[in-house]
């Protein structure tokens, strides 16, 4: 029982605790590594027991072998015996459900029979990394926390003699270090830690988690050799002609050529090159094939560009957390392009759906850039400044002041397009209206309409219709208090992003994955005998990133709000200056008119 003790104490928001967290790597080469994980997991709450009960270890054939060496259940409830859990291969399931299937991409599927809370998991792997994809740049990532707790945990690392490797760590543990004939050994050993929460708009927890990150070399340094593997060099003779005629028909902008292979280019898995599942097409085969992956994309863009006559460059990064300083040649999970425009550097994601011009068109994050002779990392620009949805509502108080009817329009720039885009296209057709009806804050019985294709990249896209909106209305003494609708009513994308924001309340991290500017222009007429001449606005309301003001023109009254949200991974101050955004966006008073009615 005593060994529960430190695990007991960590429980209160993890769904599993882990009584023993330990990987032991064995270098022994540039490229070729063993690496030995085990785990001691007890399942605590429903969603422990779900999310353990099968477990996934992804490996590439070809690049990796991998084994379970052990997995079993010890049950906590009496009558029940230890059993054995049942592994098989498969496809990775995330890549076939979307019909990005490459036969080198696997998985062993580890179920556990009849988990329950409680239950004690006990897990060791075994992956012999043969070679390494795409270089030998061999890194190793080891996390201290996760999502769940800890109660002990241990990261041994292993070296053959006279090999020397690069570290760096996040809030990690000092190591222990010795040396005899046999090589180095590094040991690092964590004590217990809670569970890190994953929530929408936290920093991921790969961020956010004690680690220690172990690499044969700097990130120039793979930047150099991943160069010379991926970088596709001047366009091959046998495409010259299509690749000419392409540009002439959409011009030199590495925004539209970027569209022109979103549009055209099929995403779909290919197994061709060296490196099957990560050495890209040539662009003669991905035109050809009129299909391909990231990679491939990219390295037509690439093609592309340099063939208009710009610089243009691969870029790898990762698919969720942001890189760390240290990376290899497992570290990148997506391949885009960089380009320079006019002297301004450009990210550009051929792969996206929707190309969006300029850095918006990539999620905030780190990069690593492919440039002959190396480059470190990069950080892409934020973005969010041309990030916009403008929305301007006009429209007539009811008699009873509580009513506003209007007519609605909403444009959207940037990032903010790309997320509307996705939101409309999930959707059918007869589904789009209301929709739109909730996410605008409307009354039923609105009409609000999507115009534009959300699947046509070259396309705008707006909202438009006839809506009513809920006014609260104070009757006092000769005068009425009517508070109009604001952004906190009429724009529910950022209102969700409030209330996840303002109810964390413990200080921590925030990722913004879409930030956006709104904007909100209205303009309400009153109704027959209710004069504006003795109504009074309130005061303009200011703080960081928000800005609203209310005026009286004629029988009309106006508001002009604005709200920023973001940016992607604010700092501890650009917190608090969210969260006050958020508290001002929602200020009801800041929209509060007092108006004399006679009528």
């Amino acid at each position: 029982m005593t060994a529960l003790l430190p695990a007991i104490a960590l429980l209160a928001a993890a769904d599993a605790v882990f009584l023993e967290h330990s990987s032991m790597v064995t270098v022994t080469s540039e490229s070729t590594a063993v690496e030995i994980s085990s785990e001691i997991v007890i399942p605590i709450t429903s969603n422990g027991v779900a999310r353990y009960s099968r477990l996934s270890v992804p490996f590439t054939r070809g690049f990796d072998s991998v084994r379970v060496t052990r997995a079993e259940t010890r049950p906590a409830r009496p009558g029940r015996s230890d059993a054995s859990a049942f592994v098989t291969e498969s496809p990775r399931a995330s890549l076939s459900s979307q019909w990005r299937l490459e036969s080198s991409f696997r998985e062993l599927l580890v179920d556990f029979q009849g988990v329950e809370t409680g239950d004690t998991l006990l897990i060791e792997i075994e992956r012999r990394v043969d070679r390494l994809p795409m270089g030998p740049f061999y890194s190793y990532s080891f996390f201290f926390q996760g999502r769940d707790s800890v109660a002990s945990s241990r990261f041994e690392l292993r070296l053959p003699p006279g090999m020397d490797v690069l570290i760096w760590g996040s809030d990690a543990p000092e190591p222990v270090e010795t040396e005899s004939s046999t090589g180095r050994t590094m040991v690092w050993r964590g004590g217990a830690e809670p569970g890190l929460e994953s929530l929408p708009f936290r920093v991921p927890v790969e961020e956010e988690a004690a680690r220690v990150v172990v690499a044969g070399a700097d990130a120039a340094g793979v930047s150099a050799g991943l160069s010379a593997a991926l970088d596709p060099g001047l366009p091959d003779q046998s495409c010259l002609e299509e690749l000419d005629s392409i540009i002439l028909a959409e011009g030199p902008s590495p925004v539209r050529l970027c569209s022109w292979i979103s549009r055209n280019i099929v995403y779909q898995g290919a197994e061709i090159g060296t490196d099957p599942g990560y050495t890209p097409q040539p662009p003669s085969v991905t035109l050809s094939r009129g299909s391909g992956v990231c990679r491939d994309m990219a390295v037509l863009l690439v093609a592309l560009l340099r063939r208009a006559g710009l610089q243009a460059w691969p870029v790898l990064t990762g698919t969720s957390a942001r890189l760390d300083p240290l990376v290899g040649s497992r570290s990148f999970g997506h391949m885009t392009v960089l380009a320079i425009d006019c002297g301004d550097s450009i990210y550009l994601d051929p792969s996206l759906p929707y190309a969006a011009p300029g850095a918006g068109s990539l999620p905030d994050g780190s990069c690593l850039p492919l440039v002959p002779g190396g480059r470190g990392l990069l950080q892409l620009p934020d973005g969010s400044s041309a990030d916009t949805v403008t929305i301007t509502v006009r429209g007539i108080l009811s008699a009873s002041l509580d009513t506003l009817s209007a007519t609605v329009t909403a444009d959207f720039a940037g990032g903010a397009e790309n997320l509307w885009r996705g939101m409309m296209s999930s959707l059918d057709g007869d589904r789009r209206g209301e929709a739109l009806r909730i996410l605008f804050g409307a009354l039923p019985g609105s009409s609000l309409e999507l115009v534009g294709d959300p699947g046509d990249a070259d396309g705008r896209i707006s909202v438009t219709g006839a809506a009513r909106f809920a006014v609260p209305v104070l009757a006092m003494e000769g005068t009425f208090a009517v508070r109009l609708p604001g952004l906190e009513q009429v724009s529910q994308v950022g209102s969700r992003a409030a209330s996840l924001v303002l109810s964390r309340g413990d200080g921590r991290a925030v990722l913004v994955e879409t930030p956006l500017v709104e904007v909100l222009h209205l303009s309400v007429a009153l109704p027959e005998g209710c004069s504006a001449s003795d109504a009074s606005a309130p005061e303009p309301s200011v703080g960081s990133g928000y800005r609203s003001e209310c005026t009286v023109s004629g029988d009309s009254l106006r508001l002009e709000e604005r709200a920023g949200i973001g940016p992607s991974r604010p700092s501890a101050a650009e917190v608090a200056d969210l969260e006050e955004t958020f508290l001002l966006r929602a200020c009801a008073g800041a929209r509060t008119f007092i108006l004399g009615y006679g009528g």
